[in-house]
């Protein structure tokens, strides 16, 4: 078999294959340096000793290689770097440059295990403490950068490398990785991949469809809704939100967050839920076919709880995140009490919708603010007055509010406690989709200073997602106490016309995205 053929085979064998023969590769390396370095150190003649560095080189880049391909599947760039500082460190200990050459190419050799280390810890296809044994050993060869540490330690540190570098690669060799939770090896699925930009960046595209771990559970996606967040998310402004969401790339590529849908899956460790429960909540990534809970999100944490029997999928995908904002901010933030006069600035929008139909499920008189087209609208779902502020600047009224819950953030703070009792309470939860980074600081450390000087309360939050709090939900809608509005309908493929849509600022309640069958119950 020529080397050509020998190569060809190589590529198109499986990763767990190519996982094994990068093992035995390793160990080869592993024996080879073993015997040069401690057996036969000094005894060897240049030829065996050429001939020995040959294969540790041979065996390096093979391996090298090797694991760009497996590791790809998880980070392709951090792959790609990882594998520069190994092919730098080659480079470095073949010229010897000196007087430290040697020493620099194994730094860099000790940062490629490193970055291998963080991807095996990060992959779905191997054991974490492959991963963190692997990162060990890099910190190790770290140590040959001061060349008098590296004198002084040596050849402990290289021997212990060495064993731990083997072990590890013995575990590949035996057992390869498993194929079944990697990327590009299971099913696919369709779902909205973004990176920064306009709306025209989002692409629908093929994607692997994900694999549930222990505490997860996998959904088959019958409906989601549109945020905010996910053309923030899209967008990447304003900049510093980047500090969050990834400077140069989004980390959340897969945008959507509220779903409803069917279990397909779940993990070993979920016991409250079985394929085939009807469920809604929030995750990542739900605007797909099918989208996977994930209890480790720092911007949202999933939660799941089982849909109402006479709440349809679409319904049940259009409450979480709105219907939390308004539930957390008016009970909690608000302590809404019965009786109590409510003003909703922004009535006719996604959040605004829910908290007119919770203020009057508290038993509150409800005030909303909108715009002329929607005033039947909010006066149906059940605000007992309605201004429009076409025609009415609410913060030059007579009359005062307990409670004003603000979801637009078009009035200064100074004319918003104008129309509050002595002891009432601004609940600040939007601001316009234009304004500009300064002036929501401006606006919110404003706020901050001031409240402690005055007799009302101003308070900005932003909601948590917990299954307690969408399970009140759910019973509200399952009651007919809240019906989520639905303005427009989008199927998966137009993902970037409905992000458009949300952006232009004129939603009437909330904007659905639909998959098959979405209006069973």
């Amino acid at each position: 078999m020529s080397a050509a053929v020998m190569m060809k085979r190589i590529a198109e064998a499986s990763s767990s294959l190519k996982a094994r023969i990068a093992g035995a590769l390793f160990l080869l390396l592993v024996l080879t340096a073993a015997c040069t370095e401690f057996f036969f150190h000094g005894r060897l003649s240049v030829a065996a000793d050429l001939a020995a560095g040959i294969i540790e080189v041979s065996c390096m880049i093979a391996v090298t290689l090797l694991f760009y391909d497996i590791f790809k599947a998880v980070n392709r760039r951090l792959s790609l770097v990882a594998a520069s500082f190994n092919f730098v460190a080659v480079t470095l200990e073949l010229l010897r440059f000196q007087p430290h050459g040697v020493n620099i190419g194994l730094g860099f050799h000790g940062f490629y295990w490193i970055l291998i280390g963080y991807l095996m810890f990060r992959s779905t296809f191997l054991p974490r403490i492959m991963g963190a044994l692997m990162a060990i050993a890099g910190l190790c060869w770290l140590t040959f950068l001061p060349p008098r540490l590296a004198r002084y330690l040596s050849p402990y540190n290289l021997a212990s490398v060495l064993l731990v570098e083997g072990l590890v690669m013995l575990w590949l060799l035996v057992m390869g990785v498993n194929v079944q939770t990697m990327g590009g090896a299971g099913p696919r699925m369709k779902a909205a991949y973004t990176r920064y930009g306009p709306p025209d960046v989002v692409e629908v595209n093929d994607l692997d469809k994900p694999v549930p771990r222990d505490n997860e559970v996998l959904i088959r996606v019958r409906a989601a809704s549109v945020n905010p967040l996910d053309w923030k998310t899209m967008t990447g402004g304003p900049y510093i939100v980047r500090l969050l969401l990834g400077l140069f790339t989004p980390k959340i590529k897969q945008l959507g967050v509220d779903v409803a849908g069917q279990v397909e899956a779940v993990g070993r460790n979920v016991t409250q839920f079985k394929p085939g429960d009807a469920v809604f909540g929030t995750c990542r990534g739900a605007f797909a076919e099918y989208a996977c809970t994930c209890q480790s999100a720092k911007l949202m944490k999933s939660a799941l709880v089982m849909k109402p029997d006479n709440v349809t999928f679409e319904q049940a995908a259009a409450a979480p995140v709105a219907a939390l904002t308004a539930l957390q901010g008016l009970r909690d933030k608000g302590r809404i009490q019965p009786g109590q006069k409510v003003l909703i600035n922004g009535a006719a929008g996604g959040v605004g919708t829910f908290a007119v139909q919770i203020a009057k499920s508290f038993g509150t008189d409800v005030t909303g603010v909108c715009s002329t087209r929607n005033v039947d609208m909010v006066r149906s779902i059940g605000a007992d007055r309605v201004i429009d502020y076409t025609q009415e600047d609410f913060t030059k009224g007579e009359q005062r509010y307990d409670l004003l819950f603000d979801n637009v953030g078009n009035h200064s703070v100074s004319a918003c406690r104008r129309v509050l009792n002595p002891k009432g309470i601004l609940i600040m939860v939007g601001a316009p989709n234009d304004v500009r980074v300064i002036d929501l600081l401006a606006r919110l450390i404003g706020a901050l200073v001031l409240s402690p000087f005055v007799s009302q309360k101003l308070i900005t939050f932003i909601a948590r997602s917990n299954e307690e709090d969408l399970t009140i939900v759910g019973e509200l809608m399952a009651t007919g106490k809240v019906t989520p509005v639905i303005d427009r309908r989008y199927s998966l493929s137009e993902i970037p016309e409905a992000l458009r849509y949300l952006e232009e600022g004129h939603a009437r309640g909330k904007v659905a995205i639909t998959l098959e069958h979405n209006n069973e119950t």
